[in-house]
């Protein structure tokens, strides 16, 4: 029995299955086998797939009798799997040669071995990826390692990204979700949550490919949205069935919402280029299901309320921009996500040391918001201590309208 099985499911990757074939037969650890699911490809994938299997008796080929998708094939692949451990890799990547002879230095007892990756465009050896990956090396409990992780930013949850124990993977029944996009976030959080022991390993040893053909970088669909759906709904059902300790339910509560905060952002995009389109007559989907799992985090006080009378003056104004970037200006965003509030924009004194966006909401300086700032009403996304400060700020530069998240408007006077 070989120790690995390495598990890849193939569609229309002509151009690229060469190069990953050989990046896991150049192995320096060499006991393993190759699955490959073709999944009906209309290309020269399959030629590709024969001429290597009769070269090498590792490689093994299942083809399905119509096109399911990735997360199909990945469960056929586990179906067939003979070995100790699993690794999935897709057709398009490739594996650093010393994969799996450093995974399985390290593998002894452990139901995962996580470990980073490089990113590069297409065919360049460019690592274009920052350095996010900040769990040291060592052994973890897998709701431990998830909380680390989350906490560090340091999630990943393509499942290229881990060596699973075979043992494990069916003894928690943990398979693909079929028929969504967004599957990996399902079958990640399953694993990390019920495995008893996983080893972080921070090297990079997979080579994600970035092609602007791949299936995550089409435009948005109806099934994205779908999708993300599923697995907010899911995410919320394992979460009220099973049993955390304080840390990791906080924890998981915050994933939730930032994976319904990505949803929300999704689907906005989506909605304006589909404005024609919608998925209820009444209300979004989106908001529903977000509505639903905050309702759950109420007791803890991250979800706040908006009072009436705030609501009725926050919808007298054509543009609603939030000034503020920090921790409090990301609550106030998930505020105003709950009650279905769109913001025009994030404000900013100066971007240095600033992401682009939050959540979806563009950041930008002040200045950029001169054209509306006698149109526009600026919540003020800081403690309160700072209000005046800041409301002296806005007035001097000419925004009229102004409001803490615990305030009514208040009225500047027009320069």
């Amino acid at each position: 029995m070989n120790k690995v099985s390495v598990i890849i499911p193939v569609y229309n990757v002509q151009d690229y299955l060469a190069e990953c074939l050989e990046s896991i037969l150049n192995q320096t650890y060499t006991d393993f086998e190759i699955l490959c699911i073709d999944d009906c490809s209309t290309d020269g994938s399959p030629i590709i797939l024969e001429k290597y299997a009769k070269k090498d008796f590792r490689i093994k080929i299942f083809t399905n009798d119509k096109n399911e998708g990735q997360s199909y094939a990945r469960n056929v692949g586990m179906e067939h799997a003979k070995g100790e451990f699993v690794l999935f890799v897709d057709a398009d990547d490739m594996i650093c040669q010393d994969l799996l002879e450093k995974c399985m230095a390290v593998s002894q007892g452990s139901d995962l071995v996580c470990f980073d990756y490089k990113q590069v465009m297409n065919s360049s050896g460019t690592d274009v990826k920052q350095d996010r990956y900040q769990i040291t090396d060592g052994i973890y409990d897998g709701r431990e390692f998830w909380a680390e992780a989350v906490c560090k930013e340091s999630i990943i949850i393509a499942p290229w990204s881990k060596l699973y124990r075979r043992d494990f993977l069916a003894h928690n029944q943990i398979t693909f979700y079929n028929g969504i996009i967004y599957e990996d976030i399902l079958f990640s959080f399953q694993c990390y949550v019920k495995a008893h022991k996983v080893y972080s390993l921070n090297e990079k040893l997979y080579i994600y490919r970035v092609r602007a053909q791949s299936t995550m970088r089409t435009g948005i669909t109806q099934k994205h949205i779908g999708s993300y759906m599923i697995c907010i709904c899911e995410l919320m059902k394992w979460y009220l069935r099973e049993e955390f300790d304080q840390r990791t339910g906080a924890v998981i509560e915050e994933y939730i919402r930032k994976i319904c905060r990505e949803y929300i952002s999704v689907y906005r995009r989506w909605n304006r280029r589909e404005q024609e389109l919608q998925l209820l007559e009444d209300k979004p989907a989106y908001l529903k299901i977000y509505r639903t799992f905050s309702e759950l985090c109420i007791k803890s006080g991250k979800v706040l309320e908006l009072s009436e009378k705030q609501l009725e003056e926050i919808a007298r104004y054509p543009y609603v921009i939030l000034y503020g970037a920090g921790d409090i200006a990301r609550s106030v965003v998930e505020i105003l996500d709950y009650y279905d509030i769109p913001l025009y924009g994030i404000a900013v004194t100066s971007m240095e040391g600033n992401r682009k966006t939050i959540w979806g909401n563009p950041v930008r300086t002040l200045e950029e918001y001169f054209d509306i700032k006698e149109q526009c009403l600026v919540i003020v996304g800081t403690t309160p201590k700072y209000y005046h400060e800041i409301k002296e700020q806005l007035q001097r530069q000419g925004f009229m309208y102004m409001m803490g998240i615990a305030e009514t408007v208040f009225k500047g006077e027009s320069k």
